[in-house]
């Protein structure tokens, strides 16, 4: 609802405190935050309202090879800047064995981090690269909803 909508007439008399407290409007619909597939630091401003990140990449096939399955769920701080050590996808060499690795990390310092995803499965194999696969992080209403598999206020 927009401050114009509903106007109203207030009388004030004497000495009184008036306040107000507006309430951030999250989408229904989701929202990238952010998306790609990063060995380095960059950073994540969450927005006002959201405390909830959902956390996938935009391969369903590695979302359900991967354990824990994807998508993830990060309780963040609404309105918190984080810095973000990396966000990617590691891919085994073709042909067999097959290997996909997702890592997210929050990252102050070398003894200041957070992991928020490491989700594998496979055989590691020797040769692995990153894959041209990209993370998504997205906010909504009903991702607002779900209990977060890492929290990191």
């Amino acid at each position: 609802m927009a401050l114009t909508d509903n106007p109203m007439t207030l009388v004030i008399t004497g000495n009184n405190t008036i306040s107000a407290s507006l309430e951030a409007e999250i989408p229904t619909e989701e929202t990238v935050l952010w998306r790609g597939g990063i060995d380095g630091a960059f950073t994540i401003t969450i927005p006002a309202g959201v405390n909830v990140l959902k956390i996938t990449t935009e391969s369903s096939y590695i979302n359900n090879f991967v354990d824990p399955r994807m998508p993830r769920y990060v309780g963040v701080t609404p309105g918190k800047t984080y810095n973000m050590g990396w966000a990617y996808v590691v891919e085994g060499a073709v042909p067999e064995p097959e290997y996909f690795e997702v890592w997210v990390q929050r990252r102050n310092s070398s003894s200041d981090y957070k992991t928020w995803v490491s989700s594998y499965a496979g055989d590691a194999p020797e040769g692995a690269g990153f894959a041209y696969v990209d993370i998504i992080m997205s906010y909504s209403a009903s991702i607002n909803q779900i209990t977060p598999n890492v929290t990191d206020y």
